[in-house]
């Protein structure tokens, strides 16, 4: 009744038909974190749970490989995501399309809608791969995660912005490569028919008529090949995708690699494994601190590999007028969030601003970092002689080791500022030890004003893109065709067949 005579819909008692519909059907909430939470039609909370674990564990490893520092494109408001997980394939098709009106003829869907409106929600639309029982799994939660990430942090613009140029390599090929890393054989075994060459990939779209093979396999291989091969290139060309220069910058950087890389990528699919792991990404690249202290951080210099159980003090200075800091975390090992506190220790129960996501990659910004006055003796050994706009850092959660502390945005372009905080502070300012408490306080920082210029935030115009991906049920090419021909009608819905 809604396509024929929708107006008539209380008559009919079929007005928001969908939402009682998925209220009736999806009758299992969870909620990982402030990011992510599931609605399940089966999933007992045993299985939301490891869902949960899963996606935060691949959100941190996202964030540690693209270098992200947990920022944004800009205007992008999908602060969280809502999994959607029907009980089979079955239920996926019957439901699926009169709930959120997708195609089915697929493995699952990402939808980003509007990301520039503040009450966008961004949905993934799956189903438990019922073939694998009694293994649990959601089909393509990983590699669905990955493309919700990267449009969030690495993908300026709306989705038709983002893919006018052969951007799909890189779109599907990340998914592929970060939700499986190098278990891949299926990849490797096709890369090494050597049937395309890595000049051919790199101009992937979403209307190839090979695409299943184009897009996943060879994808997965020129992306993990760059990652290994020519990590710097990718560094480039990520801050190429976040502010959305697509055409001139991307489009030019790739004619400049033109074919350059075809014969060391043929060899390279011939050696290629599955053992292992990706490389991680180098660290900050910025000189070690030669502040004075330990705890003190300056200028463009960092402190790194912190190991602690227990605490660590430092603190960061600021001058008057002061704009656009940030501080963030990065590397190693545990699990660490961010408390940040002016003129005083923070905690989290006592905070001015935090980040408490899994991992160690964290961020906070503080646009506007005013200054109050530190009490001469509140800070760590050798910082009592603080004085006006001093802030102290906190990270939390013991036991972590080789964590890079990175800081300061005062009014230009980002830096990386890693820290770690090598002296504790006297042993009555600690927290009890059974609070398993780590505190990392960024080191002082001491610039006359209009010296110190380190970050400023990009802006973006207000887009938009949506998008679906997944992986079928094992589908013939038929319905991968399938897939691209829903593309095709549909410029703004990914839907992603492998």
């Amino acid at each position: 009744m809604k396509y024929y005579d929708n107006a008539s819909c209380g008559e009919y008692g079929t007005c928001d038909f969908e939402t009682k519909l998925a209220d009736a059907i999806l009758v299992n909430r969870y909620t990982c974190s402030p990011t992510i939470r599931i609605r399940a039609q089966e999933m007992t909370t045993d299985q939301m749970q490891a869902s949960c674990a899963l996606l935060q564990k691949e959100e941190s490893y996202f964030h540690q490989m693209l270098q992200t520092r947990n920022q944004p494109v800009a205007n992008d408001n999908s602060t969280s995501l809502e999994v959607v997980v029907f009980d089979d394939y079955n239920n996926y098709s019957k439901y699926a399309g009169v709930i959120y009106g997708i195609s089915t003829d697929n493995g699952g869907m990402y939808l980003e809608g509007n990301p520039a409106d503040p009450g966008n929600q961004a949905r993934f639309i799956a189903h438990e791969a019922s073939w694998l029982r009694p293994v649990f799994k959601v089909w393509n939660l990983e590699h669905e995660y990955i493309h919700y990430l990267d449009g969030r942090f690495d993908m300026y613009g709306d989705f038709s912005a983002a893919t006018q140029q052969p951007t799909v390599w890189w779109i599907e090929g990340l998914a592929e490569y970060l939700s499986l890393r190098n278990d891949n054989q299926t990849a490797i075994d096709v890369a090494k028919t050597g049937n395309y060459k890595l000049s051919q990939i790199f101009g992937n779209t979403y209307d190839m008529p090979d695409y299943v093979t184009r897009a996943y396999r060879w994808g997965y291989m020129a992306t993990r090949f760059m990652f290994e091969r020519h990590r710097a290139d990718v560094d480039a060309m990520l801050p190429l995708f976040r502010k959305g220069d697509y055409a001139g910058g991307y489009m030019g950087m790739m004619r400049q690699i033109g074919n350059r890389y075809d014969s060391e990528f043929a060899a390279w699919t011939q050696s290629a494994t599955t053992a292992g792991q990706p490389p991680l990404p180098p660290t900050t690249g910025l000189p070690a601190c030669n502040e004075g202290y330990p705890e003190r951080l300056g200028k463009n210099c960092s402190i790194s590999g912190l190991t602690s159980s227990g605490a660590a003090y430092a603190t960061i200075w600021v001058p008057a007028g002061a704009r656009n800091l940030r501080l963030w975390t990065s590397g190693g090992s545990g699990d660490v969030d961010l408390y940040v506190a002016k003129d005083r220790y923070p905690t989290p129960a006592n905070y001015d601003y935090a980040s408490a996501g899994a991992g160690n990659e964290e961020s906070v910004a503080i646009a506007a970092p005013q200054s109050r006055r530190a009490a001469g003796n509140s800070l760590a050994p050798h910082t009592a002689r603080l004085g006006p706009n001093a802030i102290q850092v906190a990270a939390w959660r013991a036991p972590s080791s080789g964590i890079r502390y990175a800081s300061a945005d005062f009014g230009a372009p980002p830096a990386a500022i890693a820290l770690s905080a090598s002296h504790p502070p006297a042993a009555s300012r600690l927290p009890p030890k059974n609070r398993r408490l780590l505190v990392i306080a960024v080191p002082l920082i001491e610039f006359t004003a209009g010296i110190l210029r380190v970050g400023r935030r990009r802006q973006r115009g207000i887009g938009s893109h949506r998008r679906a991906a997944g992986r079928p049920l094992v589908l013939p090419d038929a319905a991968g065709q399938a897939a691209v021909r829903q593309r095709r009608c549909q410029r703004k819905l990914r839907v992603s067949s492998r």
